[in-house]
């Protein structure tokens, strides 16, 4: 069974009972239904009204929990242990804490469980409790913050206790606000980075206020007010703060005032007189981009995100960034709701000249981007293809390839692209003849021998080109790009030739002497291309075909006779083929000729 669910039966069943022995260890009263007077020296009734109001913020803050309403549940336990610590307060805040993802807190809830109540705890419930810390301090990192004496210290909008500190506090790791705050005092706020099992310093230097104004708030009693995101005291409340405008709240056990605006004036007193109505749950308010001004009820209450309660009824969130259309969304909080989260996304307005000044500013931008894709075409021409003509027979392969490149450019605001580009092909194509030659035997008769060869032509090489190209956007997030560059191509080729010499029924291997070398061009070549993109700026991504134009003829494949491999017989009757004479065939033949080719290809690009 999960160790939470242990937990959590073991503190459903001591329930009010380990209330009543908790009262009872600190002199409490004895139990509701005793009809007997208190003695000399037993617990004064105001203590029973304790205990009783402790039991039920307790049975509150159980009937949220098991409720699956954690956030809320969680200051209600808290207002519970503050009147009367027991097991079931302290473990079902700390179960709590753990599940709403402040592991810190939760930890800190077991270890006052420990060393307030470990003997009321089986061996069994011991042992759940230090698994469950040993894995919490695990999963966290550790934050330790030295400064001012006697200032508060709120971590991700929560008290995490006063300077100095006992000792470093567990946190979730990762990016989190702390705000130190003390009366006279400018508050400090920033963002540490916590790593997991790691160790964070910070040391928190206040100043001291050289101008102030005082707020003076004096109900209701006993509640808690909250200036710009840190509770700052209890009611009534008269302190000292910077010049300039604030945002505050007042909070007392489920109920609270409005988010309002007060502002403080050198020398000046405000007087707060805030109305408290009940609130709703716990909401949590970010944007999309995190940098965008919130404003919750027609208050700001800072950038990105906002975290906190807020009176049950209609709340408007409205959010505004430069570069952006503003949002505006509209929900309506119950009194009993679960904890709620209200995201607002904001589109971009392409019209805002943020965007226009790295999309087409004066200046243009660079991008760099990789192709690759399949090389296919008719033919390389040259001149095996070209003895087709004068053959018995000619049968040739599809040409076939890969090819990889890159290709860079600078686009002006206009759209058009000054270009280089550069990149390696490999392709290749097959080719089988025959070509008919005459010879005089030994017996002094005219014989017709049929060469039938088979050609192998590959191709490899580099290219550098340089060009000009043009983006067109078509509809948001799709563009179509045109290229063209124009330059040298290095290629490496050879021509592997096999074949037989036939003659009537029979027939005998042939070779050709330079088979298989290999020659080196440099060509010319034209390539232009068509895309298709994605365009999520700054990536880009799409498909497209691009054709490689080479209009010149290659190096020659300085192949040499077509010569018999097998011994010739002379006396052989009909004719050994193998004794027709070596013939120059095939010899000064260009590798490939001017051809064509295409290569579809994927392309993702990069724009600065």
């Amino acid at each position: 069974m999960d160790r939470h669910v242990v937990l959590m039966l073991a503190a459903s069943l001591l329930g009010a009972l380990t209330f009543v022995a908790s009262a009872r260890a600190q002199d409490a009263p004895p139990a509701e239904d005793s009809e007997e007077p208190p003695s000399e020296g037993s617990p004064k009734p105001a203590e029973d009204e304790k205990l009783a109001r402790a039991k039920e913020l307790f049975r509150r803050a159980d009937a949220l929990r098991l409720a699956g309403d954690c956030a809320n549940a969680l200051p209600i336990y808290a207002a519970s242990r503050d009147l009367v610590a027991s097991v079931p307060n302290t473990l079902n805040a700390a179960i709590c804490a753990a599940k709403t993802e402040r592991g810190g807190e939760a930890l800190e809830l077991y270890a006052s469980l420990l060393a307030g109540h470990r003997d009321q705890l089986t061996e069994d419930e011991l042992r759940s409790v230090q698994a469950e810390m040993t894995r919490l301090r695990a999963a966290l990192g550790q934050l330790d913050v030295s400064g001012e004496p006697g200032a508060l210290l709120v971590v991700d909008g929560r008290r995490r206790g006063e300077l100095p500190l006992i000792g470093p506090i567990y946190v979730r790791p990762g990016a989190q606000e702390v705000r130190v705050v003390k009366q006279g005092y400018e508050p400090l706020v920033t963002t540490v980075a916590v790593r997991k099992g790691e160790m964070t310093r910070l040391q928190a230097s206040l100043r001291p206020l050289t101008a102030s104004g005082r707020v003076v708030v004096e109900a209701p009693s006993g509640a808690e007010l909250w200036v710009d995101g840190s509770p700052v005291g209890q009611l009534p409340f008269d302190g000292l703060f910077a010049p300039g405008k604030h945002v505050y709240q007042v909070i007392d056990d489920g109920l609270g005032s409005p988010l309002a605006s007060m502002t403080v004036v050198v020398g000046q007193t405000v007087q707060l007189n805030p109305q408290l109505t009940p609130l709703g749950p716990t909401v949590t308010i970010a944007t999309q981009p995190p940098e965008a001004a919130l404003v919750v009820n027609g208050v700001p209450v800072g950038d990105g995100r906002w975290q906190g309660r807020l009176p049950a009824g209609e709340v408007v969130v409205e959010a505004r960034s430069e570069g952006y259309v503003a949002a505006r969304r509209t929900v309506t909080l119950a009194a009993s709701g679960t904890l709620q989260r209200i995201d607002v996304t904001l589109e971009v307005d392409r019209t805002h000249p943020r965007w226009a000044q790295v999309e087409e500013g004066p200046g243009g931008r660079f991008w760099l981007e990789a192709v690759g894709g399949v090389v296919v075409g008719p033919g390389l021409e040259g001149g095996a293809a070209s003895s087709c003509a004068s053959a018995v027979a000619c049968d040739t392969s599809t040409l076939l390839g890969w090819g990889l490149g890159l290709r860079a450019g600078y686009e002006l605001p206009f759209k058009l692209s000054i270009e280089l580009s550069g990149g390696y092909v490999a392709m290749g194509q097959d080719l089988t003849r025959t070509l008919r030659d005459p010879f005089i035997d030994a017996a002094g008769q005219e014989q017709v021998v049929d060469y039938q060869l088979r050609d192998q032509r590959r191709l490899r090489g580099g290219y550098l080109l340089g060009g000009v190209g043009y983006r067109l956007p078509v509809i948001d997030g799709f563009e179509v790009r045109g290229h063209v560059g124009l330059g040298p191509v290095f290629l490496s080729g050879r021509d592997v030739v096999s074949g037989a010499a036939l003659l009537g029924d029979q027939g005998d291997p042939v070779g050709v002497i330079g088979s298989g070398d290999a020659h080196v061009s440099v060509g010319l070549l034209v390539a232009p291309s068509l895309d298709f993109g994605i365009d999520l700026d700054p990536f880009v991504f799409g498909l497209g075909v691009q054709a490689f134009v080479v209009p010149l003829d290659g190096a020659s494949s300085e192949l040499g006779d077509v010569v018999q491999l097998d011994d010739c017989n002379p006396s052989a009757q009909p004719t050994d083929a193998a004794c027709a004479p070596n013939e120059s065939l095939v010899g000064d033949e260009a590798l490939y000729g001017p051809h064509v080719s295409f290569m579809p290809q994927l392309h993702a690009g990069y724009r600065f």
